[in-house]
Parts: structure tokens; C-alpha cells; sequence
């Protein structure tokens, strides 16, 4: 079988580094596993926190994006939720200190006839610095 190396062609070097890259391999899939996992947690209890089931959160680069698809009338009900749920977000997001900004978004459509729609976007950026340092949890 040509192309195939030999038992005894391969040394331990090879051996030990291509062991080593997988444990690298493993280790990076677990992190991003874990990650996945608790942005998913995270959401769930926005979601049930807020009392809004249409709630999506991302993570880009070093920012996490709390999207709501909902409409709010009153600019200070945006305002007020905003910050509420950034300073959620601050004391319960466990990886929040890797964190630079919290964006707060809400997006809503309504329909201007039957061919058009109206798209509105508001977005709240809080630096990490804004919000300062996680809530200590009581015991």
C-alpha cells in the first residue's frame, strides 16, 4: 500500500504532536460548547426574566447582542428596559468581564400597505465600563 507510512516510520515525535493537537483540537470544540451553552441559558432567562419570548442574543467578537422583536411605544419604556436588561446581562452573564459592549436592540415592522413594510431599529450600546462591575450574589 503505497502512501500510507509504516508502523515503524513513525516516530514518537510525530506521535506525541499529533496526540497533542488533538487535545487542542478537543479543548477548542468544549469552549465553544460551553460558550454556546450559556449564551443559549442566558437567553432562556432573559426571555422568562422580561416576559418576552421573542429575544435573541449573539455574540460578535467582543460584543453581546440582546435583540428584542417586540414593539415599544414610549421611548422612556425602551430606555428604562435597556438598561435593565444590560445590568441583567452584566450580573448574569457569566463570561461578562471578556466582554467590551452590551448592545440592547428592538426591532419592530409594521406594515405601511400591501407591498411596503416599515422597519424601525433602536439601538443601546453600554460599554462594560458604563455598567461597571457584576452584582456580588448574596449566599
Amino acid at each position: 500500500m503505497k502512501g500510507l507510512p509504516a508502523i515503524d516510520r513513525l516516530s514518537p515525535y510525530r506521535v506525541s504532536r499529533s496526540l497533542a493537537e488533538s487535545v487542542v483540537l478537543i479543548s477548542l470544540i468544549l469552549c465553544g460548547c460551553n460558550r454556546v451553552r450559556a449564551i443559549s441559558d442566558l437567553q432562556q432567562r432573559v426571555a422568562r426574566e422580561f416576559s418576552s419570548p421573542d429575544v435573541a442574543i449573539t455574540l460578535s467578537n467582543s460584543t453581546l447582542i440582546v435583540g428584542f422583536h417586540t414593539e415599544l411605544h414610549s421611548t422612556s419604556a425602551r430606555d428604562t428596559l435597556a438598561i435593565e436588561v444590560a445590568e441583567y446581562v452584566r450580573d448574569h452573564y457569566e463570561a461578562y468581564m471578556t466582554l467590551r459592549t452590551v448592545e440592547i436592540s428592538f426591532d419592530s415592522a409594521t406594515n405601511n400597505d400591501m407591498f411596503s413594510k416599515k422597519r424601525n431599529r433602536m439601538v443601546y450600546r453600554f460599554q462594560r465600563n458604563e455598567l461597571g462591575e457584576p452584582a456580588k450574589s448574596s449566599p
